[in-house]
């Protein structure tokens, strides 16, 4: 059998990664995180350097703003 070593891999990995899936670090909100971010009409990616708090507030409007358009071509209210 060639795939027993894969699959007694697999399984392990199966059973071993929930007891780290609840380990979370503290997230520092005043730690400058820096992320290549796409641009639009460019071919190239570039560095965008905030906070942590501030890349939470980014990606919420961006949600936010995600939810209203779709919303707006659905003609009803938020659901």
């Amino acid at each position: 059998m060639r795939f027993t070593p894969l699959l007694a891999f697999a399984a392990t990995s199966l059973v071993v990664s929930p007891a780290f899936a609840g380990e979370h670090k503290p997230v520092d909100p005043n730690k400058k995180v820096c992320r290549r971010v796409q641009v639009t009409g460019s071919n190239l990616r570039a560095f965008e350097c905030h906070t942590n708090s501030q890349w939470a507030a980014i990606e919420a409007a961006s949600e936010d703003a995600a939810r209203q358009t779709l919303n707006r071509e659905r003609g009803g209210a938020e659901r």
